[in-house]
């Protein structure tokens, strides 16, 4: 699927739900389809490697290429510790895609509960790093848990004081 950069679509119609989940999501030929949170105007329509986002509240937008697979991309997901830990009040969390993918980055209390929401969007493939300042919490043990595909790892932190 191709775009021009001057192409207008409508999105107010657009309904499309397509299942490839046994596709290999490495392969450049492999076609997916989505359609995201529609209320908000916001969709991505990913075909052959290519990921296109539109966001525009008038139903029309013009699309954003965010991605396709090289070879430069990492061959595995993989979540690495925070640097520095233990931290005060900020730390660095890093992580790599092996290919365009949803990720889901957030910080979680002892007890379970969500304290921040870093990251919630489709990213490129390749390295990429996510700031926590904990300005407002408290000292003590943190997990922060990623959701990337199929992938989900969970690590610990400390807050020092």
């Amino acid at each position: 699927m191709a775009f021009a950069s001057n192409e207008k679509f409508d999105l107010t119609r657009l309904r499309l739900s397509v299942d490839l989940s046994g596709l290999n999501p490495n392969d450049p030929l492999a076609f997916k389809s989505t359609m995201m949170n529609h209320a908000n105007s916001k969709s991505v329509v990913a075909s052959l490697g290519h990921i296109y986002q539109f966001d525009d509240s008038t139903g029309s937008a013009r699309p954003k290429r965010l991605t396709e697979h090289t070879p430069e991309a990492p061959k595995h997901f993989v979540l690495e510790q925070n640097y520095p830990n233990p931290f005060n009040p900020e730390t660095t969390i890093s992580y790599a895609l092996p290919y365009a993918t949803r990720v889901q980055l957030v910080i979680l209390n002892t007890l379970g509960q969500e304290e921040a929401r870093l990251i919630d969007d489709w990213q490129s493939a390749g390295h990429h790093q996510a700031t926590w300042k904990a300005t407002e919490q408290a000292s003590g043990i943190y997990f922060y848990r990623i959701k990337a595909g199929e992938f989900e790892e969970m690590k610990k932190m400390s807050l020092v004081r």
